[in-house]
């Protein structure tokens, strides 16, 4: 971007997003360097509400991408493929890893608080059974966090019925035609938030306001 262009974009963010986490990260003049954006020296210079709301979304992401590990790691079980069950054990024990790591945030985690900040966007809809499911998934993975797979038949368990509920027939756990058009992974991609879009955003305006 010339600096004019970028000039012009960080003002119209300002006068109509200020309070947006896009337009106060533009505003640290910091560029954005990794995967996630909770992972960027830069968060704790932002002000406390930004901070929360990242941190919600952190522990969010984190703590889903269990779920996501758990039911590809039943499908290379289905699929007895000894290749993609050693893949997604090893995941799965460096997801167990990094949630140790962060256990007493996770323990202290709002519930409450998360799940209202998830509804005071207004466009935001979540189905009851899919709040259903998110809770209970948290509780099952809380209830012994610093050795979660001692859980491990319930959660196995829960998840089976989860695709179940949500698939039907088509459940590639159950009907051997689905399974078979698995392609080794199903959602396996840690949620970021369009991270990897949004960074470009801010690394673009910051290298033409800084020119």
């Amino acid at each position: 971007l010339a600096k004019n262009e970028a000039q012009y974009l960080s003002e119209k963010l300002l006068i109509n997003c200020r309070e947006s986490l896009l337009t106060n990260i533009i505003n640290l003049r910091k560029t954005a360097r990794k995967d996630f954006v909770w992972e960027n020296t830069f968060i704790d210079k932002l002000n406390n509400d930004l901070k929360t709301k990242v941190m919600h979304a952190q522990n969010f992401s984190e703590i889903m991408q269990g779920a996501a590990l758990v039911y590809n790691y039943l499908l290379a079980e289905k699929k007895e493929s000894e290749e993609l069950i050693n893949k997604y054990k090893e995941k799965l024990s460096e997801w167990q890893i990094a949630m140790s790591s962060r256990a007493e945030i996770f323990l202290n985690w709002n519930l409450e608080r998360f799940w209202n900040l998830v509804y005071s966007e207004l466009t935001v809809n979540v189905p009851s059974r899919t709040r259903r499911f998110i809770g209970q998934w948290i509780e099952i993975v809380l209830k012994n966090i610093d050795d979660i797979f001692v859980n491990k038949n319930e959660m196995e368990k829960f998840i089976y019925a989860r695709e179940l509920e949500v698939k039907g027939r088509r459940s590639r756990l159950r009907n051997p035609d689905y399974l078979a058009k698995w392609s080794g992974a199903a959602g396996t991609g840690q949620l970021d938030y369009r991270w990897q879009v949004v960074d470009k955003i801010i690394n673009d305006i910051i290298r033409g306001l800084n020119k």
